[in-house]
């Protein structure tokens, strides 16, 4: 009896790590449970929810800035980690100011937002006149569209 416990201990012992691989496979070959092909919810604080393309956005804001900060001794691997912890963050405090300046009764009006892109240097062309293809092209990249910047603004 005791032979044939030994014996089939074996098999179980190799079923159960080849479930166990089976498992990191999934998840690291798959890119895991938030890979960056994965559509959703990533962050929510109370009423503001951000998706993968923001995470994604912010993360790239943070990691352009630990580049241009490092230089040379900038390592996207080790970094990995931090980044993404650093871009959740991030996006809970934009939540939580949002939040807060909601319950302090900020707001802010379509046109104080347009004389701010107006009057904003980045989006002047050389003769220093506004440059609406540059601007949309901007808010494209960075916000998917005009209504999300609007949105964002508020």
């Amino acid at each position: 009896m005791l032979k044939i416990l030994r014996g089939g201990q074996r098999w179980l012992t190799a079923i159960f790590v080849c479930a166990i691989g089976g498992v990191f496979v999934f998840f690291l070959g798959l890119g895991g449970p938030l890979s960056r092909h994965s559509q959703g919810t990533v962050v929510q604080v109370g009423p503001y929810e951000f998706g993968v393309v923001e995470f994604e956005r912010m993360r790239q804001r943070y990691e352009y800035g630990l580049q241009e900060q490092m230089g040379d001794a900038y390592d996207a691997r080790a970094l990995s980690d931090q980044l993404d912890g650093l871009t959740v963050r991030g996006l809970v405090d934009t939540a939580l100011l949002a939040l807060a300046a909601k319950d302090f009764g900020l707001t802010v009006t379509k046109h104080e937002i347009e004389q701010a892109v107006l009057s904003g240097p980045s989006f002047r062309d050389s003769s220093g006149r506004f440059d609406r293809a540059q601007f949309e092209g901007w808010v494209k990249y960075e916000y998917g569209s005009q209504r999300s910047f609007m949105d964002d603004q508020h």
